[in-house]
This record gives C-alpha cells, structure tokens and sequence, in this order.
C-alpha cells in the first residue's frame, strides 16, 4: 500500500530527510528545513548553495562556491569549512581545495586536521569507500585513478580506452568511457561504460576481470549487446538490475547469467521507464515521463503493483504537465521530486529493508 503523504513546493535540486525533517535547497539557493508532518518552516538561511548533503545522524552539509558548511539540527549552529565537500563515507570527508593557485582533493577525519592531500582535480565520476578513492581523471572519462585513504597514494590507474572503441547508434567511432560507477561487492568494482557494458574490475590491482554484455538484447538493432544506464548493482542479492522502456533484467554475478523479461503488464498499461529508479525489496519505483506517472514493479510478479498519475491534468498543464525528476527511498518513505519543483512524499505501508534502499 502506497499513499500521499505530503508535499512541498519551491524545492530546488537537492534534498534530504533527517529525524523527521526536510531540509532542502530553495531555486534561489536558500537552504530551508521544514517539519515533515505539518510543513511549519523551522529554519532557513538566504545564501546561495549548490549543494546539500547527510553528515551524520543529526547533521548536514552545504557547499557554497569554495566553502562548506556543517549544521547541527539540535541547535543550527554551523561550522564553516574552508573547503568544498565532495563526498563523505563513515568519519572520512573528501573534500576540493584552491589554494595558491593548486587544486587539490583532500582527505579529513571529521574536523581533525587533513590526513593528505592529492594535487590534482576532481573528475566527473567518483566514489569514496572504506579503503579506496575512486577518482576518474579531470576532464577525461577513461582514466580511473585508485587512491588508499590511509595516505593518499595511488593503488592503481585503469584506462578505459584499452577495450577499443565502438560503434554508436548513428555509426559513429567512439572511444570506451564510464558513464556511471555502479559501486564495489565482493572486491570486484562494478562500472557501466558507455559502449553499454559493464567493466568489473578487481578492487585491488585494478585488473579487468570481467566484461558484462546484455547477449540477451538480441533485437535492439543498434543497441545489441549493450544494457542501459538505468542500472543499479543490487548488493544484498549479489545482482545488477535494470529497468528500463518495458524491460526487466537482470545480471546474477556470481554465475554471469544474464535474464531479460518483455514486461507486458507495462506495455498493457502504456507505461515504460527511461531513466535511474530507487528499489527496495519488493519492489523497483519509476518514473514514466512521457505520460506523467509514477509507478512501482514488483519484483517477484514483475507486475505493476501501483500506479500514480503525477500531472495535475493534461488539458491544465499541456505546456509543461508534471513528471518525477528525482526519486529517493528513506525509510517507509518514497520521495519524488518533479519537473515544477515540487516535491511528493509517499508513505509506504510495509517493512522494507535498509540495505537494499540505493537512492541516485
């Protein structure tokens, strides 16, 4: 059982929930934090961010041209960071710094001291885990670079353009680049390229294991061979999963079997999935953009479980009618932020897992 819950307006691109709170980037780039149940605004800051993110439990950041900001919930009182943040993974905050005329990517345990510092930029594609940094190299997709978080040095370099190019849609010579790291399971890092396979490379060495093709996409023309980008790696069942037009599939990674099913439940009801969705246990969220609505597969039936009609109405708002742009799981709560900048909240009745909740 899904149900709307709630819904507020004016929110920018960025946002999160926190002990019952919604803290949000504004269009104009104010930050606010409204009570989830009533809406009642309890605090908010006239300053342009770009960015907003979770610190801890009840903490959060925004990042402002060259400087960052820590707010505590309890109190608001922030701390300033000369620093942008990039990213955050347990005590360890990754952050950018221009100084003297050097770009650099710096390393800190919470507000200690920096542990180290890499004279270098920061790339298009990044992920911070426990004992690696995965930084791609600025301005150039097919470079990966492997850092160690304990002191900074670089474990490995990868280079993409080792698989050769290929072929797209329109004929054209392309050279082999990432287009989305998916994440690391069991020392394997998983990316999706953009020639539409996926890379598993060995965590530690930086050694191609495996190249992944979609060999049951058999009457894609163009597209043979090749999964989409709405792809998530599904950890708890050791699994990638895509959704995507009117089609499910699947990747098992520890046999490499690949599984594709035609979903005629969502050819019957006119709907299809073109971009990333958010997933729990039992069922994968979507957004359906050509016909405004949201909905939800189920992952055991791959039947359409629930579907929610997200435009106003087509005669109403025929200019521009409303679509999910962005779509988050927190808890037994779905968020779905559209194209008019408002966002949706749905309570979902059920338990649901947090390990298998992967939000963007």
């Amino acid at each position: 059982m899904i149900s709307k819950k709630n819904k507020f307006h004016n929110v920018g691109h960025s946002f999160i929930e926190i002990d019952g709170k919604i803290i949000f980037i504004s269009k104009e780039g104010d930050y606010i934090v409204k009570d989830l149940q009533n809406n009642k605004v309890l605090y908010t800051i006239q300053k342009r961010f770009s960015k907003l993110g979770k610190y801890s439990e009840n903490e959060f950041y925004l990042v402002n041209d060259s400087i960052s900001w820590i707010v505590n919930l309890e109190h608001f009182s922030i701390l300033e960071i000369p620093l942008r943040i990039l990213a955050i993974k347990g005590s360890r905050l990754l952050c950018d710094e221009y100084k003297n005329g050097v770009r650099s990517l710096v390393l800190n345990i919470k507000n200690n001291e920096a542990l180290w510092k890499v004279p270098t930029k920061p790339g298009k594609f990044m992920l911070l885990e426990n004992n690696i940094l995965i930084n791609t190299k600025y301005l150039n997709d097919s470079i990966i670079n492997c850092y160690n978080v304990e002191n900074g040095e670089i474990l490995w370099i990868n280079q993409t353009t080792s698989l050769g190019t290929w072929r797209d849609y329109d004929k054209s010579e392309r050279a082999t680049e990432i287009s989305k790291i998916l994440g690391v399971l069991d020392d394997f890092l998983y990316i999706y390229l953009n020639s539409g396979r996926v890379l598993v490379l060995d965590i530690k060495s930086g050694e191609k294991k495996h190249l992944i093709e979609n060999d049951k996409n058999l009457d894609q023309t163009s597209f043979h061979g090749m999964f989409m980008n709405s792809m998530e790696l599904d950890k708890h069942n050791k699994k990638l999963i895509q959704l995507f037009n009117q089609r499910y599939t699947e990747v098992d990674l520890e046999t490499g079997f690949v599984k594709q099913t035609h979903l005629d439940d969502m050819k019957e009801l006119n709907i299809s999935n073109m971009s990333n969705f958010v997933y729990d246990s039992k069922l994968i969220y979507f957004s359906d953009r050509n016909e405004y609505k949201l909905g939800a597969l189920n992952r055991t039936t791959l039947k359409i479980d629930w579907l929610h009609v997200l435009a106003d109405s087509k005669t109403i708002e025929v200019n521009e009618p409303r679509f999910g742009r962005d779509l988050m799981l927190n808890g037994h709560n779905l968020y779905v932020l559209d194209n008019k900048h408002t966002l949706h909240i749905f309570e979902i009745d059920g338990l649901i897992s947090s390990e298998l909740l992967y939000s963007k």
